[in-house]
């Protein structure tokens, strides 16, 4: 059933708010395992969600099938279930229309046109830059997905977008015994360089040769990209007016300084080559480039329409289906580095994260947090890699946790190197443009 037509029958049962997005497109899976291709899927889906209101009241539902008996079935269990619920009395609607989409971007025409038989080479190139380098073992995968995205809603918004991107993922185990991970993404065929990717994911590895131990203390950290984007996207998501109202740590901080003088953190919907760029929100409503952090101030929160309309403001474009939600974050520091070599001969004392998970808050309302250092993690002494952190005998475990404050972590970043990537972690699948970071003076604790 096309947008349309579930519009329509939607209007029939009389909700006040009405909104349809449907989503089709072709993926392609490639698993990498023991050094060779392992298997290949490809896939063709279309499904979508739904966001109604009446009175108040609010409910959305999924459509994993858009069959006309599906949609009609999901349709009058909605209507039935949305006279039980509560109302959300601060509740003001949906983005009203029409808005004018017109220049934002097309996807590459060249990866749009990427068959199975290109993801192949790219997984074949892969194997063989990282095997040329006589590591051990490599394993990862290659994504390809071209998508259509199609949304109406009936306050006049009719939005229409398409997308092409690739993503890379590898992970390569020395002879000596140590692995690493990096994820790289990528919407421009320009900016495909699989050899630069593999040079810079065996070069961090390949800087150690022994393990070690270290004790729990304050270092320097140097964020590797997929660890940075962790980090940082913590803070977009603290600056949605969602996050705000239920007592984020950036609450009540407008115009105060949260970060260091040479940090800025955009929020981008139109960032161009970032492969979850849209020209509109989840409604419908037109993103843009939001200032979040300006030369270390906090500058403005995240909205959706509702939230705006609530707060006497304009929608940021932040729209999810219930609640406001980031979009690309794009770090910049006013002062950066050469390299990632260049951050690394400033450190003392330190440590080089290169991937993190299991990020959580003790305290949202301070930014009290921790989060836990994976796959590899590099001792720094007096500007040169010493050993990799195993606080556990005979296993890969790296043995550490950072627990500090994120708002001084903020303000204590000291540099960062001068090339930004396109970077996803563990727990921000989304991706994000941050460059290596290094962050002074950080609480971690060890098994």
């Amino acid at each position: 059933m096309m947008p349309k037509d579930i519009l329509y029958y939607s209007n029939k049962l009389k909700f006040d708010d009405i909104l349809v997005d449907i989503v089709s497109g072709e993926a392609t899976y490639l698993k990498i395992a023991n050094s060779k291709i392992d298997s290949v899927v490809n896939d063709n889906s279309t499904n979508g969600s739904l966001f109604l209101s009446k009175s108040k009241k609010l409910i959305s539902e999924d459509l994993p099938d858009v069959s006309d008996k599906s949609v009609k079935s999901t349709l009058k269990k909605a209507a039935k279930t949305i006279g039980k619920l509560s109302p959300k009395n601060d509740y003001y609607g949906i983005a009203e229309g029409p808005f004018n989409y017109k220049g934002r971007g097309k996807p590459d025409a060249k990866i749009s046109g990427f068959q199975i038989k290109d993801v192949v080479d790219v997984a074949e190139q892969i194997i063989s830059e990282l095997d040329y380098k006589d590591v051990k073992d490599i394993a990862g995968m290659v994504t390809l997905e071209k998508l259509k995205d199609s949304l109406m809603t009936n306050k006049d918004v009719n939005a229409n977008s398409s997308t092409a991107y690739i993503k890379v993922t590898a992970h390569i185990t020395t002879k000596e015994g140590f692995s690493y991970q990096e994820t790289a993404a990528f919407s421009k065929y320009s900016e495909i360089n699989i050899k630069k990717f593999c040079d810079n994911l065996y070069y961090t590895v390949s800087q150690i040769k022994t393990k070690g131990k270290i004790k729990s203390d304050t270092y320097d950290l140097i964020y590797k990209p997929s660890s940075a984007s962790n980090l940082l996207q913590e803070v977009t998501a603290a600056a949605t007016m969602s996050e705000i109202e239920n007592g984020s740590f950036l609450k009540g901080r407008l115009e105060h300084k949260v970060a260091d003088e040479n940090v800025s953190i955009i929020d981008s919907g139109i960032a161009k080559g970032m492969i979850s760029s849209s020209c509109y929100d989840d409604e419908g409503y037109p993103t843009k480039d939001n200032s979040v952090i300006e030369n270390g101030i906090l500058k403005t929160y995240l909205y959706n329409w509702s939230e705006a309309k609530k707060h006497n403001t304009e929608s940021t474009g932040n729209a999810g289906l219930i609640e406001s939600e980031p979009n690309t974050l794009i770090f910049k520091h006013k002062n950066p580095k050469k390299s990632l070599d260049s951050l690394i001969s400033e450190i003392d004392k330190g440590i080089l994260v290169t991937n993190t998970w299991y990020t959580r808050f003790d305290n949202h309302s301070t930014g009290d947090f921790s989060t836990v250092p994976r796959d590899l993690a590099i001792y720094i002494e007096k500007g040169e890699p010493k050993f990799a952190i195993s606080q556990i005998k005979g296993t890969q475990t790296v043995g550490i946790r950072v627990n500090d404050n994120i708002i001084r972590m903020l303000k204590n970043i000291e540099s960062a190197s001068k090339s930004p990537v396109q970077a996803i972690s563990w727990d921000a699948e989304e991706p994000a443009l941050v460059p290596d970071i290094l962050v002074k003076d950080v609480k971690v604790t060890t098994v």
